[in-house]
This record gives C-alpha cells, sequence and structure tokens, in this order.
C-alpha cells in the first residue's frame, strides 16, 4: 500500500500541474451545472442601473455573471463600464463560457453585454467606469474584488483624484 502524496513532498513542477488542473476541473464543473441562457437573461434584466451603466458582477452556481455598457452621449463620446479578469477583458479572458451583446436604440444608444465567466479561487476580477472623449477613455472609478473560498470579495475601490487647472 503506497503513502497517500503530500503537497510538501511535492516539485514545484508538480504543485503547477496539479494547480492547473484542478482550476480546469473547477471551471468545467462550473460550465457543467450552468444554465448558459437563463443566466445571460438573469444578467440582462438584473445587471443595469436606472442610468444604464452595469451593476457589479456576481457569482451565481460558480459562474460570475458580468454585465458591461456603453452609452454615448455624442458621435465622439460615451460612458462605460466593464469587467476585467485578471489581466484581461471579460470577452478576451480564457474563462469566459459566453459573451452576449445587445445594442438598444433608445434616447442615446446603448451597448450592453453580459459575459458568463467560469471562475477558480484566486481570481482578480476589476469593475472598471471610464468616460472617453475623442478616442481617449478616462478612468471614473474602479471596484477590485477577489474570488476566495467560491466567495467575490470587495478588496478596494478606486476613484481619481480630481485635476485642478490653475487659475
Amino acid at each position: 500500500m503506497s503513502e497517500p502524496l503530500s503537497v510538501s513532498t511535492m516539485s514545484d513542477l508538480a504543485i503547477h500541474n496539479a494547480i492547473v488542473e484542478l482550476r480546469a476541473e473547477q471551471q468545467r464543473r462550473a460550465i457543467e451545472l450552468c444554465d448558459p441562457d437563463a443566466l445571460i437573461e438573469l444578467g440582462f434584466q438584473d445587471g443595469f442601473k436606472a442610468d444604464g451603466l452595469p451593476r457589479d458582477p456576481w457569482l451565481q452556481g460558480g459562474v460570475l455573471i458580468c454585465p458591461g455598457a456603453r452609452i454615448d452621449k455624442s458621435a465622439s463620446s460615451h460612458d462605460c463600464g466593464f469587467v476585467r479578469i485578471d489581466d484581461a477583458w471579460v470577452w478576451e479572458s480564457e474563462s469566459k463560457i459566453v459573451d452576449v451583446v445587445r445594442n438598444i436604440a433608445q434616447r442615446r444608444v446603448q451597448m450592453r453585454s453580459v459575459t458568463l465567466i467560469a471562475t477558480h479561487d484566486g481570481m482578480n476580477v476589476d469593475m472598471i467606469y471610464a468616460a472617453a472623449k475623442s478616442g481617449a477613455h478616462r478612468m471614473k472609478s474602479a471596484r477590485a474584488f477577489l474570488i476566495t473560498d467560491g466567495q467575490l470579495q470587495l478588496q478596494s475601490t478606486r476613484t481619481p483624484a480630481p485635476v485642478f487647472k490653475e487659475r
């Protein structure tokens, strides 16, 4: 009978490979257990504030629901809010399950999206709000989250310092 494997006796490469394999299994289970169509509709139903900008992302059964939006103010300016996962936008994330974009023609053109992300502990999630004018984006605020023990936990909130012009 062999001894049970102890993490303390594993090589760094074996630990790395085990983490990669465990994350892949965690993502596979999240995808298997979710109903993507229902979660997308839930995201479009509950994921936006009255002004049209997205609410914070939230977890539903191991899947992160990430609303995003762009609201045109004019032909050259807009307000937007989107989620970054680790160092990629949600629509570029390797953990993306599905990304759905809908355009809404109202008084101001709005683009809304809902992206589903298979999560794992240690995943960094940032909700970033910005304003764009003449193609240049300026961050208005950001909320940083970390997934720990299967929970989305707020880590910090940032708002850029106001810029004052000299007289």
